[in-house]
């Protein structure tokens, strides 16, 4: 948006990421100065719901959540609850702030499980665990782990069952009435290392090492099934911004269609790094004004540069942990280098800018992300990684299988990507 000409001001709430932004936009101190100000204000976390909607009482223009939509995600029970009210067949799962009740529970109904966190320590990815023992018996072991951290941000644990099918998520930009034209069909990839067969990975899981989206206009299979119901709710939350939901896909010859789509959580903000190869797409047109539109309720559809759009994400160490004390020591100062001198197609993530050049900053390991975009997979994976070899950091990792396996997934769940005769009509 700077380089657009727009004047942006830029604030950080966190003190662990007070050095965000350094270099590439004007940084303040304090919001509550510069919002008279402002005439669009976008916030990208799920703790400024109220705030959010105490500025639209003001008559602002803002970008992001709401108390209750904030509560969607960071309260995963509560995510899945409204699943189940609006008519998604939601994964059966269970929450518990005792361990030892989490332990007694699969004790007494052993079976494959996914472990996942919530609060504040859900920003550590690694605590995620998915169950690889059919009988569950290795999940209590892993519970008993997490114990010593409960007063580390773990405010509860959500026990879900594990279900087979097709990892995809959808998501789209919403303007407080309905989604634009296009949404966003996307693969995450969300493992530390690649893998032959795991579009997931292997290793330690990450917020994401890549991702490949799949741009389509509404009224298809998947956007019904998930999406659309959220309309009513968005519309009366007044929500305005980016809203995502990741699901698993079950082949079951016994539904309507074919298919059982089974949603496993939402986000409701800004995906990282899934904005930024957003961006890296609709940046054809003026971001500024586009998230003004949308913000206002204005903006019904957009550009985008290709009908699929990848980004690849550059790590360091202490990824795929956070460690202020590694980061300092292996990584922080360490300059990001560009073989040919443009940064074109490449995004900043921890790191600042000093003297036009990009110096690794923070305590995630995440510095860059490389995007591209195409009419292809094959064409946005290219553009994406020509642009991740023109990056030369001492340490640096990635993977290099982001989006190869995602042509057969695309084959696998390709009646939901259907449009249907009557929404063509309607449309």
């Amino acid at each position: 948006m700077a380089k657009e000409g727009h004047e942006v001001k830029f604030y950080t709430k966190s003190d662990d990421d007070k050095d965000a932004g350094t270099g590439f936009v004007d940084t303040v101190d304090n919001y509550e100065d510069n919002v008279d100000w402002a005439d669009l204000i976008i916030t990208d976390d799920t703790i400024w719901g109220k705030v959010n909607e105490d500025l639209r009482k003001k008559g602002k223009a803002v970008i992001g959540g709401t108390r209750v939509t904030d509560e969607l995600e960071e309260d995963r029970q509560a995510g899945q609850d409204m699943f189940e009210a609006l008519g998604m067949q939601a994964i059966e799962s269970q929450d518990f702030t005792d361990l030892a009740k989490a332990m007694a529970y699969l004790e007494e109904n052993p079976r494959k499980v996914v472990v996942k966190v919530s609060g504040k320590a859900q920003d550590d990815k690694t605590l995620t665990y998915v169950g690889q023992m059919e009988d569950g018996s290795d999940v209590p072991k892993v519970l008993e782990h997490y114990k010593a951290r409960m007063s580390s941000g773990i405010e509860s644990v959500q026990v879900q069952d594990a279900v087979e099918g097709t990892e995809v998520a959808i998501g789209g930009w919403f303007n407080g009435k309905d989604f634009l034209d296009p949404v966003l069909v996307n693969f995450e990839h969300k493992k530390l290392m690649g893998s032959r067969t795991e579009q997931s990975g292997i290793g330690p899981a990450t917020g994401e090492m890549g991702t490949i989206g799949c741009w389509k206009d509404k009224g298809f299979g998947l956007y019904e099934e998930t999406l659309r119901r959220f309309v009513p709710l968005l519309k009366k939350e007044g929500y305005r911004g980016y809203f995502d939901i990741n699901c698993i896909v079950q082949f079951d010859p016994f539904a309507d269609g074919n298919f059982r789509v089974r949603p496993l959580e939402m986000t409701n903000r800004f995906g990282w790094p899934t904005i930024l190869m957003q961006i890296e797409a609709m940046k054809i047109q003026n971001l500024g004004d586009l998230f003004k539109g949308i913000a206002k309720g204005s903006a019904k559809d957009f550009k985008v540069n290709g009908h699929y759009c990848a980004c690849v994400v550059i790590g360091v160490p202490p990824l795929p942990y956070i460690s202020q004390e590694i980061a300092d020591k292996m990584s922080n100062g360490m300059p990001i280098i560009f073989r040919d001198g443009k940064c074109d197609g490449v995004y900043p993530g921890d790191a600042i800018c000093v003297d036009g050049e990009w110096i690794c900053q923070g305590e995630k390991g995440y510095p860059c992300v490389a995007t591209g975009c195409g009419d292809s997979i094959q064409d946005a994976q290219m553009q994406a990684y020509g642009r991740t070899r023109n990056i030369i950091i001492p340490n640096m990792m990635y993977r290099e299988d982001i989006g190869d396996l995602i042509p057969g997934k695309l084959v696998q769940i390709q009646p939901l990507l259907q449009h249907s005769i009557l929404s063509e009509a309607t449309k």
